[in-house]
């Protein structure tokens, strides 16, 4: 199997469920998503599903070809990973007693995270940034 990325965007209906049957029809395929991320339209009755997929142009052919025949599919197609813009997000999660905060807030310095929660016993760092970095 070729493990070459594939970004597909479908626009799908704003409804409970449908990420059960979407995501059902990559798993029927026996293809696993490395990345899916939804989000509302600017109208309200739509969703926009960005779903990254690994495997060769025939079989990425294929899926948005099945994914179009779903009723809950008003759109869909492969975007070009050369123009897309990629980011990629992590958040972690550390246990942090008082007398290591420092160091830690120096890590995330270093690497440009933001503390995004402070807890008593933890920390939580975001950092968003290219898939390579």
């Amino acid at each position: 199997m070729n493990n070459d990325r594939h970004i597909i965007s479908a626009l799908v209906t704003n409804e409970s469920g449908v990420l059960t049957r979407i995501s059902g029809l990559f798993a029927r395929r026996c293809y696993n998503i490395d990345s899916l991320t939804t989000c509302a339209t600017e109208h309200p009755e739509y969703s926009r599903m960005t779903i990254v997929v690994r495997g060769d142009e025939n079989d990425i052919k294929q899926i948005v070809l099945q994914l179009g025949k779903l009723p809950d599919c008003r759109m869909t197609g492969e975007l070009s990973v050369n123009r897309a813009v990629l980011r990629e997000l992590l958040l972690i999660k550390v246990q942090a007693d008082p007398e290591k905060r420092a160091e830690i807030e120096t890590v995330c310095r270093t690497y440009e995270a933001k503390i995004v929660d402070l807890s008593p016993e933890s920390m939580v760092a975001e950092l968003t940034g290219k898939p390579a970095r």
